[in-house]
């Protein structure tokens, strides 16, 4: 912080010499570029790690033009295997409408196909329209004992992903890419979700007083988890279906690294 402090001010320093400077009329709009251009690197924040381990302000790169010496990927990869899906909650803690826009302002930054952004969301955190909206969902197809969480279990908000028909009648891959960003700053807020596909379709716009143009999509569920969820590598026998352990905690198998290659 010192050392930005002091880059400021001398910065400044030096911008005052260069506006007074005559001689140099031609040279003062490129050399205040080049002088907020490293202001803005400063201020970021941003440091990466060099592969001596000293920090540096422009990234590394190695010979595959890859920086893998900072901990973004890391990061990254740790906050996908925590973001699994949850289908307990704690019912009693509350989600509060701000939450859900804050999610639904991630998929801002999401690609989309065309860059036509056709998708909107309808946000419930009302606890007499998540009663309405909690029997429109099938839940666990693999469990088929299990009709869904009790009341105590139920997720505290939904958020409903609609198709916008007046800009396009197919959302290209931008549903599953918003969806993935919404799960991923749910989880690093510390809460969990479930994203739902199979749902009354009609039963929802009626619910939900959806207008025609309106078409739900998919259904996340959410709200603090009430329960464990580990990941698993598929055994001999090939099954991929996620099951509960001995200790009540949901186990999803993965496939390895290797089986997803094809050279």
């Amino acid at each position: 912080m010192g050392l930005l402090i002091s880059f400021i001010c001398y910065g400044f320093e030096v911008a005052d010499w260069i506006a007074t400077a005559s001689n140099y009329p031609a040279k003062l709009p490129i050399l205040i570029h080049i002088y907020n251009y490293i202001l803005i690197i400063f201020a970021a924040g941003l440091p990466y790690a060099s592969p001596s381990g000293s920090s540096s302000i422009l990234p590394t790169h190695n010979n595959d033009n890859m920086n893998t010496d900072n901990n973004l990927f890391e990061s990254l990869s740790l906050l996908l295997r925590q973001d699994r899906s949850v289908r307990r909650f704690d019912n009693s803690v509350k989600i509060s409408h701000e939450t859900l826009r804050s999610l639904v302002g991630l998929t801002r930054y999401c690609s989309s196909g065309r860059n036509l952004q056709p998708l909107k969301y309808y946000l419930v955190t009302d606890a007499r329209q998540c009663d309405m909206v909690f029997p429109l969902l099938a839940w666990a197809g693999y469990y088929k004992d299990w009709a869904g969480p009790e009341p105590a279990q139920r997720p505290a908000a939904y958020m409903v992903q609609c198709l916008d028909t007046r800009i396009t009648s197919n959302c290209l891959c931008d549903d599953g890419l918003q969806l993935q960003a919404i799960s991923l700053g749910a989880t690093a807020m510390g809460l969990g979700g479930c994203i739902i596909k199979s749902f009354n379709v009609a039963g929802m716009a009626t619910a939900l007083d959806l207008p025609g143009w309106c078409k739900p999509l998919y259904v996340y569920a959410l709200g603090a988890p009430a329960e464990k969820v580990a990941l698993t590598d598929i055994k001999s026998d090939g099954d991929i279906k996620y099951f509960r352990d001995d200790t009540d905690r949901q186990c999803v198998p993965k496939r390895p690294l290797d089986d997803l290659l094809l050279n």
